[in-house]
């Protein structure tokens, strides 16, 4: 089982997937939460309560792009960082089939089996039980959309090995419930530009770092001024090289009403929407910022890029 932990670890953090973690649920002492805003030109409003305490033989991670991730001995556990108000079939739908595909693709024959629905502390959940085996070693998958709090749910997954099986609808509750806590700590509040608040688009979800809307997201990073270019410029290299074709496209930028550095292209990758992916790079007295805007293409005669728009100003060049 350790052996199939190692493997899950590196294969299933570029989904948005949950997973599930075995250990009694901590007291949880009431605190307040404390507010501070992070960084300098961009800046977040993180609200910060005092998370619950992590049970023996437990470990937390937070710092992978798309998940929260639980340990817990032969457990492993998954909480979508994305969250959303409304769950379709639709949706559903294709983070199964991301389980299902993650685990052939790392050699594993999965079995499909019933979608069952238990109650949660916050709602009802509703997970997938998927069969994986592999030589002499069977592994267990739940896998679902979790209540993370008022409309709002997240993608969960949750693997536990045989022996715990017959208890599942128990000990997925206690893992997704202590994964919620936990990825809750942390909730981001506010966006502010040069200290004035932004107003985001309706529908777009705000994360550190991240503005994400349908089809559109934003994202900046901060380094000090004195930061070389080439390598900023590493992280852009080696983000188009996982893309079989790149098109330049003729975009001008602007950053706080001023032209700012810029490269923009149309990339294309199987089974995905053309993308237009586009980073800029602007300084700020002491701060360079990398601001990244990325959309999917659609057939719209004029495009709007909502989770970009309150910082780059985009036009086309003749």
């Amino acid at each position: 089982m350790k052996t199939s932990l190692a493997i899950l670890l590196i294969a299933l953090p570029g989904l948005i997937l949950v997973a599930c973690a075995g250990a009694p649920t901590p007291e949880n002492s009431p605190a307040a939460p404390t507010t501070e805003r992070k960084g300098t030109v961009i800046q977040t409003e993180v609200r910060t309560s005092p998370p619950p305490s992590l049970p023996a033989g437990c470990t937390f991670t937070q710092n992978d792009a798309v998940s929260y991730i639980l340990t817990c001995g032969p457990t492993l556990s998954f909480l979508a960082r994305v969250e959303t108000a409304d769950v379709t079939p639709l949706m559903v739908e294709a983070q199964e089939d991301s389980v299902e595909r993650t685990l052939q693709n790392t050699g594993w024959q999965v079995r499909r089996g019933e979608r069952v629905e238990i109650s949660a502390d916050a709602g009802t959940l509703q997970l997938r039980h998927f069969r994986a085996e592999r030589d002499d070693e069977r592994i267990n998958a739940f896998a679902g959309f979790a209540p993370s709090g008022p409309q709002r749910h997240r993608f969960f997954t949750c693997f536990l090995p045989d022996e715990l099986v017959a208890r599942w609808p128990t000990e997925c509750a206690i893992r997704m419930r202590l994964l919620r806590d936990l990825a809750n700590a942390t909730h981001v509040t506010g966006v502010y530009l040069g200290g004035e608040p932004v107003e985001l688009p309706e529908g777009c979800a705000l994360m550190e770092k991240t503005i994400r809307c349908e089809n559109n997201t934003f994202t900046w990073t901060e380094h000090p001024a004195t930061m070389a270019r080439q390598d900023l410029e590493r992280r852009e290299r080696d983000f188009l090289a996982s893309f079989p074709r790149a098109e330049p496209l003729p975009l001008s930028c602007t950053f706080l009403g001023d032209p700012v550095e810029c490269s923009s292209w149309r990339v294309d990758k199987e089974g995905y929407l053309p993308q237009l992916v586009l980073i800029a790079y602007a300084t700020v007295g002491e701060t360079t910022l990398q601001l990244s805007c990325e959309a999917a293409i659609t057939e719209e005669a004029s495009q709007r890029l909502p989770a970009c728009e309150p910082f780059l100003t985009l036009t086309r060049e003749e």
